[in-house]
């Protein structure tokens, strides 16, 4: 069986227009994902924003009794808007996800990551300070 271009198992070169197809059933460019959030450029399907409009299947499998829980990479979400100023509405629990645990952005640090679980900082990371100034005075 062939995949039709643009329906929901249709996969493209890069990680947030193929989740963006997946969680919506739509494609890519008309969730406003034709490339990854990072270089959205503002034009009609490059804007990096999915609407509102675009249901997403947590959504509607919450309001049919399901519980949803995502966890991973989200990604799906323009940069500026993953500090915990917020704003939540395109952030997992805004788009019909009931608990997350994962990352925001497109990648972090193996080895102090930016954890978040539902609304929140997984980890206060402790960041250790090495200098290479003697210790001795002379």
């Amino acid at each position: 069986m062939r995949a039709v271009p643009g329906s929901p198992n249709h996969t493209t070169a890069l990680c947030s227009p193929s989740r963006s197809c997946v969680v919506t059933g739509r494609n890519h460019h008309a969730n406003g994902m034709a490339s990854i959030t990072e270089l959205a450029s503002g034009y009609p399907g490059y804007n990096g924003q999915i609407p509102f409009e675009n249901g997403m299947l947590s959504e509607m499998l919450l309001q049919h009794g399901y519980n949803t829980y995502m966890i991973g990479k989200w990604h799906l979400m323009p940069s500026e808007q993953e500090s915990a100023a917020g704003p939540y509405d395109r952030w997992p629990l805004g788009r019909g996800f009931e608990r997350f645990y994962g990352f925001l952005g497109g990648d972090t640090s193996q080895w102090y990551p930016d954890l978040v679980y539902d609304n929140h900082p997984a980890v206060m990371r402790m960041r250790w300070v090495f200098t290479c100034a003697p210790l001795w005075r002379s």
